[in-house]
């Protein structure tokens, strides 16, 4: 009898246990809809736009759950207190409009349990308005959870004027995610908006603290912290600033026909794509003469580097009648040199020097091995004093397995060069967000190498790197095509100024996001913030 008492109690408890969660969960979204029922009750106003309804105490804010297409206005400061909370607007987010007034909401929530989003709303539609609210409190995550925010987890529609000092801590999330002082997720507008809380994070959080030196700052310099988790439409600091046509782009054979590699006729014709950089492969032949080709033996076809330093000053060469192209094209194009061998950076040296080409449009970079660059450092450091970029390859500096672990050792290999910049010139496969975020902390630039492919170019076109090669010109159409679609004041990073204003890139891109039927206060700051851009450019 005591046996079956005690495998009876036993089975109990765990049964006990194993429901608790769900009985919590439960109570507290009836607290939750309790609240609701009764402060909706009390509610003055008609939820109108000139009639909002009035938010004089934390627990009205459940109103907005059951009129989530409503006007609110808060009418003093709201603070949580002892009151149960969860994230509002879970079901279908939030269609209406929340004017602050100028107060603020203290909430704090930590979740348990596995949730899409999370923020003081879950979700805000594209309908959505939140403006002159500033919130304070903490938001904890214990559960897997993909968006995380103090304003909202996701977000779709419009901020103005939101400020938020909320902790967000997702140290203890199960899963990846994104996390954002303000939005863990946007395809939206914020204008004007700050975030000043912080964010505890760890490795496994791929888009958080550490995003905030993407646009190449350092979170100490930055007046405030993270903004945004993820966009939805490309983030232009997120593509590349370069674009490399590996050996003059393919042929028209396609990627995979490298017949005209390193040819002067195709770096030619790859001018009139606008490629930032064009790469060539160098080696010595048997006279020991430069010459442009990736291969040995060496074609007999392969032009001098000469001729093609020539070509891109924008002059004739001898003896060769080259397509039709832009002499100024090739003027403003950089010219990366693919060493094929160790030992001749001394010998690509004198050949600039000889045929006057600036330095500042010269990218070192391929097989000199760490020894090699160590021996020449004061050479390649009187070099890139004149504008020249050196770049080197992870196993040439130290080892793949060290940077994709982010191993410290890798960053001291580096800095033994001591020289003003240093790229590591990388395949795309090696590079992910953390690494890419760990070497930009480290003040090291990313270049990456060949994207080719369209599942390269997608996955790889936003990794937010300084340089991306490929044997294809569609690279450079997708780029063009995110630039002129992408967000203009939402996005990854961002720096922001002393106002809270995210700097926005360009004024095309400020007219361009100006969307129809939004608020006209909304509208004419934009205006205000597009006029002082322009004369911050006359200046």
């Amino acid at each position: 009898m005591t046996n079956r008492s005690s495998t009876f109690l036993s089975v109990f408890t765990r049964v006990f246990v194993a429901i608790l969660p769900v009985v919590a969960i439960f109570l507290t979204q009836y607290a939750c809809d309790t609240y609701a029922q009764e402060s909706s009750d009390q509610l003055l106003g008609t939820g109108e736009p000139a009639d909002p309804y009035q938010l004089d105490s934390f627990d009205k804010l459940s109103a907005l759950e059951k009129y989530p297409t409503a006007y609110f206005v808060l009418t003093q400061d709201l603070r949580q207190g002892d009151l149960p909370f969860a994230p509002l607007c879970a079901q279908n987010g939030f269609a209406g409009v929340l004017d602050g007034n100028g107060h603020s909401i203290e909430f704090h929530y930590a979740a348990q349990n596995d949730q899409e989003a999370l923020g003081l709303f879950t979700k805000i539609t594209q309908d959505g308005y939140i403006k002159r609210l500033t919130v304070s409190g903490s938001l904890e995550v214990n559960a897997q959870t993909r968006y995380v925010g103090a304003i909202a987890g996701e977000s779709y529609g419009t901020l103005f004027n939101v400020t938020s000092s909320v902790v967000i801590d997702v140290s203890k999330a199960h899963a990846l995610l994104y996390a954002g002082g303000l939005v863990g997720y946007s395809q939206g507008i914020l204008v004007s908006c700050a975030a000043q809380g912080g964010i505890v994070a760890n490795e496994r959080v791929v888009k958080c603290e550490q995003e905030a030196i993407t646009n190449g700052l350092r979170p100490e310099n930055r007046p405030f912290g993270l903004f945004i988790g993820a966009c939805g439409p490309v983030a232009s600091n997120r593509l590349p600033k370069n674009i490399t046509a590996h050996a003059g782009f393919a042929a028209p054979g396609g990627v995979k026909d490298s017949s005209q590699d390193n040819t002067l006729e195709n770096i030619a014709n790859a001018l009139k794509y606008k490629p930032d950089m064009i790469e060539i492969d160098v080696r010595l032949n048997d006279q020991g003469e430069l010459v442009v080709t990736h291969n040995y033996p060496i074609p007999k076809h392969a032009p001098t580097l000469q001729a093609v330093l020539t070509l891109l000053l924008g002059k004739p060469v001898d003896g060769v009648e080259l397509p039709e192209y832009d002499p100024q094209q090739a003027r403003a194009v950089k010219l990366q040199l693919d060493a094929k061998q160790n030992g001749i950076v001394l010998q690509e040296l004198e050949t600039i020097e000889k045929v006057g080409f600036p330095l500042n449009r010269i990218i070192m970079a391929g097989d000199s091995n760490y020894d090699t660059v160590y021996e020449l450092r004061d050479a390649i450091r009187d070099a890139t004093e004149q504008g020249m970029e050196f770049w080197m390859n992870p196993d040439r500096l130290d080892s793949y397995e060290h940077m994709t672990k982010r191993d410290p050792k890798f960053i001291e290999r580096i800095t033994a060069f001591d020289l003003p910049c240093v790229t590591v010139n990388s395949s795309y496969t090696a590079m992910n967000d953390a690494i890419v975020a760990w070497l930009r902390a480290n003040d090291v630039q990313i270049s990456i190498w060949t994207l080719n492919s369209d599942d390269a170019i997608r996955n790889n076109l936003t990794l937010g790197v300084y340089n991306a090669t490929s044997r294809s010109p569609q690279l450079l159409q997708a780029r063009e095509a995110c630039q002129r679609n992408g967000l203009w004041d939402a996005r990854v990073g961002d720096q922001l100024q002393t106002n809270g204003a995210a700097l926005i890139p360009n004024l095309e891109e400020v007219g361009a996001r100006v969307q129809e039927k939004r608020p006209a206060e909304l509208e004419n700051a934009l205006n205000e913030y597009a006029l002082r851009l322009l004369n911050l450019t006359k200046d």
